[in-house]
């Protein structure tokens, strides 16, 4: 289908699960009939959730459009941008009340929780708002919490990063785009076998996060 609407890639990994399973992610892109760039994004292992979680996506997913949870989702958006902890604000107030205390980035919606829900809680935000501390307590909290977030994801694609970077040279050498899909694909695939790991990168560190 990629290449019947004139495909090509972008440096990325090869769309094929022994690189998607590592938790590496494919990029192409092609022209609508108006001449808009339309890019697709693969990706079979998204970051910071856990095995049976990802199996259960895909186990829904039976000719239907599927889409992603409301608390997988927010721990997808616990990136380095941002822009995403607004976002996740949001998505919070669609949870039972106990739970968008805990995922919340909202310091009023955690000022108005944590007294009826916020007990038995060790979020440090949640804790300084029981504490007495006042909304200037709560929002030094959220920021301490986005901030080590921000800085593992960084972590988390820099471990990238550096185990990509003999491969997106050599892909880059290729020039993709004067390639047909197909081709394209069957070097890219060459290329992965040689400098592109499969599995993910930290995995033998202990790292169980490894996107």
């Amino acid at each position: 289908m990629l290449a019947r609407h004139g495909a090509h890639y972008r440096p990325s990994a090869p769309l094929d699960v022994r690189w998607l399973a590592g938790g590496w992610s494919s990029h192409l892109e092609f022209p609508d009939p108006r001449g808009r760039r339309v890019r697709c994004d693969f990706v079979t292992r998204a970051p910071r959730l856990g095995r049976e979680e990802i199996a259960a996506l895909f186990a829904r997913s039976e000719g239907g459009l599927d889409v992603v949870g409301v608390e997988p989702l927010i721990r997808m958006k616990q990136t380095q941008r941002a822009k995403d902890y607004a976002a996740i604000g949001e998505l919070a107030r669609l949870l039972p009340p106990e739970r968008e205390l805990e995922l919340t980035t909202d310091p009023d919606r955690v000022l108005t929780l944590a007294p009826d829900f916020g007990t038995g809680s060790r979020r440090p935000c949640v804790r300084a708002a029981l504490a007495g501390g006042g909304r200037d307590a709560v929002v030094v909290a959220l920021a301490r919490e986005a901030d080590r977030l921000q800085q593992e994801d960084r972590n988390r694609l820099q471990r990238y990063e550096r185990a990509a970077a003999d491969y997106l040279q050599a892909a880059r050498r290729l020039k993709l785009a004067a390639l047909d899909l197909p081709a394209a694909h069957a070097r890219l695939c060459e290329l992965a076998e040689e400098l592109l790991p499969r599995v993910p990168p930290g995995a033998g560190d202990g790292d169980a996060d490894a996107e």
